[in-house]
């Protein structure tokens, strides 16, 4: 065989793969009632803001170090959930920037 028929056939290979991966990630999601995989992810990241709402609360007042462990996520996006729920009008931030940054349920 010629390299152009291998590189041919590899890529060939590769697309059958993806679509069989994609098509089991659909077929899980709809045994589960999920229409698509973005639904559910939808779904989980409103369930990890209920609870941090939740968490406030408790506490009063927490920082992104706080919710990180609980609810199994990354500085980064519990960053990002903490920022949509300021956006959202649901909570307030007190501080700018760093380790001094809290925020707290909305008056």
């Amino acid at each position: 065989m010629t390299e152009m028929t291998l590189i041919i056939l590899g890529a060939l290979i590769g697309a059958i793969a993806t679509y069989g991966v994609m098509r089991n990630k659909q077929a899980i999601c709809e045994s589960h009632g999920i229409s698509t995989y973005t639904e559910k992810q939808q779904a989980e990241k409103q369930e990890r803001k209920a609870r941090i709402l939740e968490m406030l609360q408790e506490k009063g007042s927490i920082t992104n170090d706080d919710i990180e462990q609980p609810l199994g996520i990354s500085h980064p996006t519990a960053a990002n959930y903490l920022h949509e729920l300021v956006q959202e009008g649901k909570i307030e931030q007190n501080g700018e920037r760093g380790r001094f940054v809290s925020y707290q349920l909305k008056k």
